[in-house]
């Protein structure tokens, strides 16, 4: 059997950005999904393809003289036509595009193939405002940390974890982050590493720099080796990475992660906020940042969670399955990894 590219055309980029993200995650040998955003892109992608390729739309008139394949997201669910209801969770889209194709028999993943963990990899979190980056990015670890090694690395001017956990009078003064900026090239970078590492609930932690200044004696090519040298002689991984400053690198830096969680408030000001950093990318023609980010709007749900921080240990939290599953629905694309309309446009 042929495979297959489906391609993703509907009004909202958000919407579609998380739909391509979760059908990427299912890892489906036959399907090869993309998506594009506008009509002219979609029509050019539509006459130069040779391959099999399917449209998964939520407009209607899409590729009539075209004669290709189309498949509808709309409000109903009608098999014989080709439509797919699109308010349901997205592993019952996916359900029904495997029925929709003829592939409900096929294997999710080739033989011999040995699975990746989808979670793996260097994970930025920025909050435009500076609320709740905290807070997410330290559940995150405790969620990775329970399927391998991860490491939290805080990169701003006011950190709060300095010892493994939250205390009103920290020991500012231990060694962590700003020595090994400065030891990139030791043979015994993991020795050292080990030396000053501290434990962080289900996770591990380096202590932040002394300074902020520090950061700024950072540049691109230290921070892309730090990162490798973590990952590849440390062995981590996961690594999760707080940004709670802008300099001249800064973007630099977010390229390095495999995704970046974008925490904006609700409202305009968040709105406005998420609109500047999407004008960051452009103008830095950073597309590929754009590409990866995922916008998460801080809720009174992040706000309690912070609360909590003080009266349970780190290691408990992983022990909270509400927490953790919300996690995990963030790591994969979504708020609750279900597809949800958010406007007409």
């Amino acid at each position: 059997m042929e495979d297959i590219i489906l391609l993703l055309y509907v009004k909202n980029p958000d919407y579609g950005k998380r739909l391509l993200r979760f059908l990427i995650s299912k890892k489906n040998p036959r399907i090869h999904p993309e998506l594009v955003t506008e009509r002219r892109n979609m029509e050019y992608r539509v006459g130069t393809e040779k391959e099999t390729l399917v449209i998964l739309t939520d407009q209607t008139g899409i590729c009539e003289k075209e004669k290709r394949r189309v498949l509808q997201l709309a409000n109903q669910q009608d098999r014989k036509n080709g439509m797919i209801f699109q308010y349901q969770k997205a592993e019952a889209i996916y359900q029904e595009l495997l029925w929709q194709l003829d592939l409900q028999q096929e294997q999710t993943q080739i033989p011999g193939e040995k699975e990746e963990e989808p979670e793996h990899g260097v994970y930025s979190v920025l909050a435009a405002d500076g609320d709740g980056a905290t807070v997410l990015a330290a559940t995150m670890t405790q969620y990775l940390g329970q399927s391998g090694q991860c490491l939290y690395l805080f990169m701003g001017a006011f950190p709060v974890f300095y010892e493994g956990t939250l205390r009103p009078d920290p020991d500012m003064s231990r060694p962590g982050m700003g020595e090994l900026f400065f030891e990139l090239d030791r043979p015994d970078f993991r020795q050292r590493e080990n030396q000053l590492r501290m434990e962080f609930g289900n996770a591990w932690m380096l202590p932040p720099v002394q300074h902020f200044k520090d950061y700024l004696d950072c540049s691109k090519e230290d921070w892309s080796k730090f990162l490798r040298r973590l990952k590849e002689d440390c062995q981590y991984d996961s690594i999760v990475v707080e940004i709670g400053m802008v300099c001249e690198n800064t973007m630099d830096f977010l390229s390095e992660s495999d995704c970046v969680f974008l925490l904006q408030q609700k409202g305009v000001m968040g709105q406005v906020r998420g609109e500047v950093y999407k004008k960051y990318c452009a103008i830095e023609k950073r597309e590929d940042l754009w590409a990866k980010t995922v916008t998460i709007e801080t809720d009174d749900e992040l706000r309690d969670w912070e609360s909590e921080f003080e009266k349970e240990e780190l290691r408990e939290i992983s022990n909270n399955k509400q927490k953790m599953e919300r996690i995990k629905q963030w790591m994969r694309g979504g708020q609750e990894n279900v597809c949800i309309w958010e406007g007409d446009e």
